[in-house]
């Protein structure tokens, strides 16, 4: 099952796995204008794009990963990356890039959250993306999740273009983390007052090579408004 684009969704999911949701918690994204922005309470701490997979998005990442295997590119050495091997899973994989680059400042109960960061703080992103698939309680909370939005998800036979990418300022630089990539990708210096704006840069860049293409929806791990 997936997760998909709906924060009511997520902030059920990763409450059923621990999460507190009295800091933070995540909220939608209208648009990406300025004026927009400042509607999302601040703090913002992690940013969630689900995109479609096109030709034109794939090899422009492409090159951008092509480039950096070249010049090399500065990662933070405490940046929380891990890989997608399970299909279809790539929001949760997000959640946890969001929540994992987070973690002082998110209050995790006990549950699989709190465990599965505890576990996997010294694994390798390889390893990582194995442990996730292990867990059993994982399985139910996404079921449990993905259910609760069923009234807008296609058919689970019906193939999936779509993909969530996860935004994170760390160490004075923007990450974008993606699962199916191999390795973070610095998209430049950032702080953590500027980081919803240079996600939205990032964002209208993909924007860009598909400008008639609608299904985009973008997600923000932030302050609660309670």
């Amino acid at each position: 099952r997936r997760v998909h684009g709906n924060p009511k969704v997520m902030n059920k999911y990763v409450e059923n796995l621990g999460m507190s949701l009295k800091e933070f918690s995540f909220h939608d994204v209208f648009g990406l204008d300025e004026e927009l922005l400042k509607w999302i309470p601040e703090p913002t701490i992690a940013v969630l794009l689900l995109f479609p997979i096109t030709e034109e998005n794939e090899e422009a990442n492409n090159e951008v990963i092509q480039k950096i295997s070249k010049d090399g590119q500065i990662v933070s050495p405490n940046i929380f990356y891990m890989k997608q091997y399970v299909g279809n899973a790539c929001g949760t994989i997000g959640l946890l890039h969001a929540i994992g680059n987070n973690i002082h400042q998110i209050t995790l109960e006990d549950g699989f959250l709190k465990r599965f960061f505890e576990t996997t703080s010294t694994m390798t992103p390889e390893q990582r993306g194995e442990e996730v698939s292990k867990d059993d309680e994982i399985d139910e909370a996404h079921e449990s999740a993905a259910t609760e939005g069923d009234s807008e998800l296609p058919p689970e036979s019906e193939p999936i273009n779509l993909h969530f990418v996860c935004f994170v300022e760390k160490d004075g630089h923007l990450y974008e983390l993606d699962g199916r990539k191999p390795f973070p990708i610095n998209r430049g210096p950032c702080t953590p007052q500027t980081m919803l704006t240079e996600s939205a840069n990032v964002i209208k860049k993909y924007m860009s090579y598909n400008p008639d293409e609608i299904q985009f929806n973008i997600i923000t791990l932030s302050k609660s408004a309670n």
